[in-house]
């Protein structure tokens, strides 16, 4: 194979920088939309020079924003590449970052705005919810199963790490039901998965001593930059904050009035299938850092649009990993790795469909509360037309938000 790679068109000083960005549409158009399908123009045309012909294949893979940039290519390049790897994708890139990281800043924000929810209190919560909702296991299979209630390890009496203030406890409903306007209309699907709580001290929760908190996060960071410099027409001054986003419909309509520069949220797929192309779309269900219920929502209407679930798997799987957090190596993962490339290139090159994947096992921080280090998995394709076992109410099933998954084109 022949590997390329490119930096979306801007340099940075770290990843969560965005002033190349800065009232400049050019580089807004290059990082949201053109990037990959110029790196593939570019990548095929030295392959050919060097090698005397052009790829006989070509695949795409990329996980996170890297996962927004694979959708991208399948929704508005859909020649470009053979098979698409699309790991957590952020397609949802303008909520999710605008909205989503300031309401898991915003709501954790106390007096003289310090946090409420510390990262020593992490452990314990996530041990509470494994034991509710990991069946014995030492995780959560599928979060939308779960029933947990945080108020169920509300502190009475002492006040330890083994348990929450009432405090804590709005805090914890809060992340986990994600951003919702004053008459609880949800404005993302969903929020923060049940078992995904160990990972939230690498994105916004910090230790109690910690007086840089909400800067020194990746969450504000990523959040403060995203607004500052790419969600709106016109920049915003310099003196803007967190605290001033608004958490309702407006507010809503004016973050996404430029979202599709940056959104891969159309779920017609219809001429990348029609190109024999072939996608693969796998997050963690402990993701972190993107509530994985907007992936399952995006895909649940490429099944619609496609027809129903059958005719949506001639060209497209979704595998949803237990205890996974974001992508396969980030954070404190739940799987040591898998190789899904080749079974893509199977189904590309030889005809062979994805079924059951196996993925490895590590030894994580999951197995203090019953998981075992090291072994395996196996993940079906999931077919999001069809309710979990014990499907519940739970907080962060929020699939009826305000947006929608249609036609969403740079403007």
């Amino acid at each position: 194979m022949a590997l390329a790679a490119d930096n979306e068109g801007h340099a940075t000083t770290s990843n969560t920088d965005a002033r190349w960005a800065a009232n400049n549409t050019k580089s807004r158009t290059t990082f949201g939309s053109t990037s990959e399908h110029q790196l593939a123009l570019v990548a095929k045309a030295l392959i050919a020079d060097y090698y005397g012909r052009g790829p006989t294949y070509s695949y795409f893979d990329g996980c996170s924003d890297g996962g927004r940039e694979a959708l991208i290519e399948a929704q508005r390049y859909p020649h470009d590449f053979n098979g698409i790897l699309a790991g957590a994708p952020a397609n949802i890139q303008s909520q999710l970052v605008g909205e989503v990281g300031s309401w898991n800043i915003r709501v954790n924000t106390g007096r003289a705005g310090r946090e409420i929810l510390t990262s020593e209190k992490l452990p314990a919560l996530h041990a509470v919810v494994v034991r509710a909702c990991g069946q014995g296991r030492g995780y959560v299979l599928d979060p939308r199963t779960c029933n947990f209630s945080p108020s169920s390890i509300e502190c009475h009496g002492r006040v330890t790490n083994s348990c929450l203030t009432v405090a804590q406890v709005r805090v914890v409903t809060s992340l986990y039901s994600g951003p919702t306007d004053p008459t609880g209309q949800s404005l993302y699907p969903g929020g923060e998965p049940y078992g995904s709580e160990l990972g939230w001290s690498a994105w916004f929760v910090k230790p109690s001593g910690d007086r840089d908190w909400p800067k020194d996060t990746l969450t504000y960071q990523f959040a403060i930059n995203f607004l500052h410099y790419l969600a709106y027409q016109t920049d915003p001054p310099s003196s803007y904050s967190l605290s001033q986003f608004p958490f309702t419909l407006s507010g809503y309509q004016k973050l996404t009035a430029v979202s599709g520069l940056y959104d891969a949220t159309n779920p017609d797929l219809s001429s990348f299938a029609a190109d024999g192309g072939r996608l693969i779309i796998y997050q963690g269900w402990a993701d972190q850092a993107i509530p994985p219920f907007g992936t399952v929502a995006y895909y649940k209407a490429v099944v619609d649009t496609a027809g129903g679930y059958q005719a949506s798997q001639t060209y497209s799987r979704l595998y949803m990993i237990p205890a996974q957090y974001h992508c396969l190596a980030g954070g404190d993962p739940a799987i040591a790795g898998a190789n899904l490339l080749t079974p893509l290139i199977g189904w590309v090159q030889h005809g062979t469909p994805p079924g059951t994947l196996s993925f490895n096992l590590a030894s994580t921080k999951t197995s203090r509360d019953g998981a075992t280090g090291g072994g395996s998995m196996t993940v079906a394709p999931l077919d999001p037309l069809t309710s979990p076992p014990s499907a519940s109410n739970a907080l962060n099933a929020h699939y009826d938000w305000v947006g929608s998954f249609g036609s969403n084109e740079p403007g």
